[in-house]
C-alpha cells in the first residue's frame, strides 16, 4: 500500500528503463530477466503536481519503465487525499475512510509535537548540573518512569487518529517515533510472552499432544500455536510490554523485530 500511496499521492522521483536481456535469457528459468537500459529524473519544478506515467504509447515494445515517487507530505495529504471512493479503487478497501480522516486530522504542527515531545539527556549519575534547555535524568528509576509518561501521552495522541488502536500506535511509536524500549503485542507477540514469561503473566500453558509433535524441529513451533493468550486488555498489553523491556532492556524494540520475523518464518 505504501507504493501506491506514493504514486497516488506523492511527487514523482524518476523511473528506470529496463529491456529483456537476450544474452541472459538462454541460460535463465522464466521469466525472461532484464537488465537496465537508463535511469531518468523527473524535474522537481511543480512537487505539487500530480504524478503522471509515460503514455504506454510513447514506449518502445520491448521497454519497461519502473516508476518512483515519494512518499506523499502531510500538505499532499491533506489537499488530495479526500476521496474514500479513489482509496477504494486503488484497493485499501475498509482502510479508505481512515485513511482520509487521518489525513484531515494530521498538521504538522501535531507531526512536531510528536517528534520533540519528551526530547531529555540522560545523566547516570547523582549530580545534577543545569543544562539550559534540557531535562537531567539523575538515574535509572527516572528514566523510565519518564520514558513511560511520554510514551503514554504519544499513544494517547495517535489513538485519537481515526482507525488507529493500541498496536499500529505502539508500532508507529517504535518504528517511527525512536521509542525503542516499546514491543508493540499482536496475536504472534501475545503467545511468545505466554511462553517465555509464563511465571509473570498466567497459568502455565498446556502441553501440546504426543500426537502433534511429530518431530523435535516443528515442536517449538506447534508449543507456541498452543498457548491460548489472554483478552489483550491495555492491562495486559502493559504487563507484556514490561516483560519484554526486563528481558531485552532499552533496546527491547529490536528484540520484537527479530522475534516477530523467526514467529512469522515458522508459520510458512
Amino acid at each position: 500500500m505504501v507504493p501506491r500511496m506514493g504514486e497516488g499521492f506523492g511527487t514523482p522521483l524518476g523511473f528506470v528503463t529496463t529491456v529483456p536481456d537476450t544474452h541472459s535469457a538462454a541460460a535463465s528459468p522464466s521469466p525472461v530477466p532484464r537488465k537496465l537500459r537508463r535511469i531518468e529524473a523527473v524535474p522537481s519544478n511543480d512537487p505539487a503536481k500530480p504524478a503522471r506515467r509515460s503514455s504506454s504509447a510513447s514506449i518502445p515494445a520491448e521497454e519497461e519503465q519502473l516508476h518512483f515517487y515519494a512518499f506523499p507530505t502531510i500538505e499532499q495529504l491533506r489537499s488530495r487525499c479526500t476521496d474514500e471512493d479513489q482509496l477504494r479503487a486503488m484497493g485499501f478497501g475498509y482502510r479508505a475512510r481512515y485513511v482520509v480522516e487521518c489525513a484531515r486530522t494530521l498538521t504538522p504542527e501535531v507531526v512536531q509535537g510528536l517528534l520533540t515531545m519528551g526530547k531529555v539527556e540522560v545523566v547516570k549519575t547523582n549530580v545534577k548540573k543545569g543544562v539550559k534547555g534540557k531535562t537531567i535524568i539523575d538515574n535509572e528509576e527516572d528514566w523510565a518512569t519518564r520514558t513511560s509518561r511520554i510514551t503514554e501521552e504519544k499513544r494517547k495522541i495517535l489513538t485519537s487518529f481515526c482507525g488507529v488502536g493500541r498496536k499500529v500506535a505502539d508500532c508507529v511509536l517504535l518504528f517511527s517515533l525512536g521509542e525503542r524500549t516499546l514491543v508493540p503485542i499482536d496475536t504472534h507477540m501475545a503467545q511468545l510472552a505466554m511462553l517465555y514469561f509464563k511465571d509473570e503473566l498466567g497459568p502455565k500453558p498446556e502441553k501440546p499432544s504426543a500426537k502433534a509433535v511429530k518431530s523435535a524441529a516443528k515442536a517449538k513451533a506447534i508449543a507456541i500455536d498452543e498457548v491460548k493468550e489472554p483478552a489483550l486488555t491495555p492491562a495486559m498489553h502493559n504487563k507484556m510490554q514490561a516483560c519484554f523491556l526486563k528481558a531485552f532492556g532499552r533496546e527491547a524494540g529490536w528484540a520484537h523485530s527479530f522475534l516477530f520475523s523467526d514467529r512469522i518464518g515458522e508459520q510458512k
